[in-house]
């Protein structure tokens, strides 16, 4: 009998979408966000985070990294940390064909994006962060592109998907030092138009770990003409672990 509860609650859900938990199926406590109690308490929000990059840090207001390191872009936030269900789930959209979850991450980029409007406001399009042509015919999706598209259709701002592209195909940065991300990405974006020329661009990607990759775009961003980027990503890792 619960059995068949589950199937017609996750019936329901197709047809009426947030009505359970999207991530055990059980029922709602945070109905904006889609999450039930017990699942809200395994996410962790960032709260003390470094001014410029959003990573979580412990003291001061500026993370090590950007303490000694120029960024090309004005600021990055992200809503979660990077660790337990977040990882997870995170994991299973961007590699399990979960492309179901994108909706519901993109939630948690509108809290985001809401919460630090005086930021975010000014934003004049939504650009994602590209894979290369040959990721994307292997994976099948960009993940970053579909959260943007939620995202634009959320918060009501343009989405621009054609300008930003990759053109080198990087290796995988998973077991790459912080030194290694940064060469990796070097020169891997290019603009094929110049529609981004005098706008403030919000760049959208997954996660934001050493910034390499948003960053990397955002110098091809603002070598374009773009007058400003800003980044939000669902999670973060910590910059100085």
């Amino acid at each position: 009998m619960k059995e068949l509860k589950k199937f017609f609650e996750k019936l329901w859900d197709g047809v009426f979408p947030g009505s359970i938990c999207f991530n055990c199926g059980e029922e709602l406590i945070d109905k904006n966000l889609s999450l039930c109690e017990e699942c809200k308490k395994k996410f962790v929000f960032t709260n003390k985070i470094c001014n410029k990059c959003g990573s979580p840090i412990e003291n001061d207001t500026v993370c090590s990294i950007c303490k000694h390191k120029s960024r090309f872009f004005e600021v990055a936030r992200a809503p979660l940390v990077y660790e337990g269900e977040v990882k997870d789930i995170i994991w299973k959209f961007k590699y399990k064909n979960r492309t179901d979850l994108a909706r519901y991450l993109a939630k948690f980029l509108e809290l985001e994006f809401l919460k630090n409007i005086e930021l975010f406001g000014k934003v004049d399009v939504i650009v994602p962060v590209p894979l290369h042509k040959n990721k994307l015919a292997l994976r099948g999706y960009n993940q970053s592109m579909l959260l943007a598209k939620e995202l634009s259709n959320l918060v009501h701002v343009d989405l621009d998907k054609e300008s930003l592209v990759r053109v080198k195909n990087t290796e995988t940065q998973t077991y790459l030092d912080f030194q290694q991300r940064q060469e990796n990405m070097k020169d891997a974006f290019a603009l094929t138009t110049g529609n981004l020329k005098g706008k403030n661009v919000l760049l959208v990607d997954d996660v934001f770990t050493t910034g390499a990759t948003v960053d990397s775009s955002a110098k091809t961003l603002i070598d374009g003409g773009a007058k400003s980027v800003l980044i939000l990503t669902v999670a973060t890792t910590n910059a100085e672990k």
